[in-house]
């Protein structure tokens, strides 16, 4: 579970990606979708979690959550890697596995709440064109 505590994304200057709303609360059962620790998640920014092919959709998604009272789904695809330092995020290269989970998403007291379900793992895409190209030779 994520709630949001930030109401607008901000711009990441290092990296210009969307940093998005900050983790206030997430259980340990974060580790069975994810290779990160609950603890290494609080104050972290939700989209610096979640694969950069789904940072723009992901964050509309949070947006409609921000200003609606029924509760949104969304499937969307995060890294299976992410390595936190510090409160950043570093993708390990090109090999990050996406996971692909389906959001149950509705406001909240202070902030929008998450329920995650892992549906699937798919390899980056430029891996997948690549083993699609040479499977047809």
């Amino acid at each position: 579970m994520f709630q949001k505590l930030e109401c607008e994304p901000e711009i990441s200057d290092a990296k210009s990606r969307l940093n998005g709303p900050l983790i206030a609360f997430v259980l340990d059962s974060v580790s069975n979708l994810i290779d990160a620790d609950m603890s290494d998640l609080q104050s972290f920014p939700f989209l610096k979690l979640v694969a950069p092919e789904d940072v723009l959709r992901v964050s509309k998604y949070l947006e409609v959550l921000a200003n609606s009272k029924d509760v949104q789904f969304e499937r969307f695809s995060l890294l299976q890697q992410p390595q936190v330092y510090s409160g950043d995020i570093v993708m390990s290269g090109h090999e990050n596995k996406r996971i692909i989970v389906e959001s149950l998403g509705a406001v909240a007291h202070n902030g929008i709440m998450l329920l995650l379900r892992k549906i699937g793992v798919k390899p980056p895409s430029h891996l997948k064109d690549i083993s699609q190209k040479t499977s047809l030779f």
